[in-house]
């Protein structure tokens, strides 16, 4: 188990938490949360205690060995962007959060971004988080302040469909269906939540709500952005 309720572990309310919650101890605080350390594995964890930032949970997780500078790098330095590419996200929208765990403190915006290293990522998200990069299906990482220039993308979905999504219900384990229309009617399912929609000759900023039938009325095709092609840029 790499993520569980850290007041639910220590009051042996866990059936199986995954580690010996009792060799645990609190290293240190960090920019937001605490790390803690197994003293018997040296397993990094991150803890967000319950009622930080309106968290209902106190979320412990596991620091990857591959992330624990990235989190050292996270919590001691400032990754705040300059207010001209702050006014630019905030007119591309973000996408609702999660409202539960890590998700609730985090507001991400889809955008295309420009490195200074002259690389062009896209898609991209930019997430204002108060919580390190630690979650293991990320696997593209950028820093605000490595950032030249902020676009809107080219695949990202409008922030109505975007919302759409994020509240589509779960009608079947992980599967949260929102059906969708192109400009020229064909129709899609997203696969919520989403935030890109990469089909080519269909332009993502065209792409509707469908406004007739039901959640479970699917008919075209589903749509996914899988997280491995999405670079998350780190920004307070």
């Amino acid at each position: 188990m790499n993520a569980f309720d850290w007041d639910y572990a220590v009051a042996g309310r866990l059936s199986d938490p995954g580690v010996n919650v009792a060799a645990v101890r609190i290293v240190r605080p960090l920019k937001f949360g605490e790390l803690l350390c197994c003293e018997a594995c040296s397993q990094q964890w991150f803890l967000m205690r319950r009622g930080d930032g309106g968290s209902s949970q106190s979320w412990v997780k596991a620091v990857p060995r591959d992330r624990e500078n990235m989190l050292q790098r996270w919590s001691e330095e400032s990754h705040r962007p300059d207010d001209a590419t702050y006014a630019l996200l905030r007119g591309i929208g973000a996408s609702p959060s999660d409202g539960t765990g890590f998700g609730a403190r985090t507001v991400a915006v889809p955008c295309r971004v420009l490195l200074s290293n002259g690389e062009s990522r896209d898609p991209a998200m930019v997430h204002f988080s108060r919580h390190p990069p630690v979650d293991a299906y990320f696997k593209h990482f950028a820093w605000i302040d490595e950032v030249a220039q902020v676009a809107p993308s080219r695949i990202a979905l409008s922030q109505a469909v975007r919302v759409a999504a994020s509240q589509a219900w779960e009608i079947r384990m992980s599967f949260r269906p929102l059906p969708v229309l192109a400009a020229n009617g064909d129709e899609y399912t997203l696969d919520a939540p989403e935030d890109f929609f990469d089909v080519p000759g269909v332009e993502a900023s065209g792409v509707r709500v469908r406004p007739w039938g039901s959640q479970r009325d699917l008919r075209g095709p589903l749509v996914h952005m899988p997280l491995k092609r999405i670079t998350i840029v780190i920004a307070d």
